[in-house]
Order: structure tokens, then C-alpha cells, then sequence
């Protein structure tokens, strides 16, 4: 599958959980955030009999490549790297 193709599903699908929450039909309940050091809550919700989770995640982690120099670069490479965003996963 084209990426246009997945990026394309996945858009209708987000809206179709926008649109499903909007008129009701969708209700989401507050839960625990899965990984408590990346986020505080969460929110789960049923869909065709499948369990979804919607969290936002920050997590840092150690750059694999700190204090390495690259050839044609004077910058160094970050003691970290930061990873935010937000997850719509199955539970």
C-alpha cells in the first residue's frame, strides 16, 4: 500500500471518530495512561466491539549517537532525543 493510501485511511478514519464523538454516537472514558513516565491519562473507547486507546505521549530517550562528530559537520549530535505525539491504539 502507498503511503498517500495509508495517510488517506487514516485521515477517514480520525474523521470518523471525530464525527462519531460529535454526534454522540462514540463516547470515550478516562483510563490510565499505558506507560506512566511518558503521560498522566488517557482515553478508551468501543468501536464494532474493538477496544481503542487515545493517549499523548513525551518521552525522552538517549541519542545513540551523542558526542559523535560527522564528517563535513562541526555541530554534535544531542545528549537526547525527544519523541512527543499523540497514539490511537487497540486495547
Amino acid at each position: 500500500m502507498k503511503v498517500s493510501a495509508t495517510v488517506d485511511k487514516a485521515v477517514r478514519f480520525i474523521s470518523k471518530l471525530v464525527q462519531l464523538t460529535q454526534s454522540g454516537r462514540l463516547e470515550w472514558r478516562s483510563t490510565d495512561h499505558p506507560d506512566a513516565e511518558a503521560g498522566s491519562a488517557a482515553l478508551t473507547s468501543e468501536i464494532n466491539g474493538q477496544n481503542l486507546r487515545l493517549y499523548r505521549y513525551h518521552k525522552e530517550i538517549e541519542n545513540p549517537d551523542y558526542g559523535a562528530t560527522f564528517i563535513f559537520s562541526t555541530n554534535l549530535s544531542p545528549k537526547t532525543l525527544i519523541r512527543d505525539g499523540v497514539a490511537l491504539a487497540g486495547c
